[in-house]
């Protein structure tokens, strides 16, 4: 989560990804509770799953693949072998020839680099 929120804390990042995906529950991953590091930490109570709101415009297999995805509970996740073998990879549109697809000029991809780069 590092790279897609940025260097945001902890705690921030846990909040983001509760806003997306909703407060887990042991209903949804029963090992939640024997977790030693939430034992003094109070998770912020998002009762609902996000996903579909925020990527508004994605089809229902795009959904349904991020949220096997972004399942919490590790043992009920998607496998990579399955969510590459996801419905939502042969679905129509079908993805275009990849040669079709624009690419940046290199100048742009050092540019952002060294933009992102931490002010020292």
């Amino acid at each position: 989560f590092l790279n897609f929120y940025g260097s945001l804390s902890s705690a921030l990042q846990i909040d983001k990804i509760i806003s997306l995906l909703g407060t887990p529950t042991t209903k949804i991953w029963p090992e939640l509770e024997s977790m030693p590091l939430l034992e003094n930490f109070t998770l912020k109570t998002q009762p609902f799953n996000n996903v579909k709101v925020v990527f508004e415009s994605a089809s229902v297999t795009a959904i349904d693949l991020l949220n096997a995805l972004f399942m919490y509970d590790p043992k009920k996740r998607i496998s990579a072998a399955d969510a590459l073998a996801h419905p939502f990879f042969t679905e129509r549109p079908l993805p275009c020839d990849p040669v079709l697809i624009p690419s940046l000029p290199p100048s742009y991809t050092k540019k952002r680099k060294r933009d992102e780069s931490p002010q020292r």
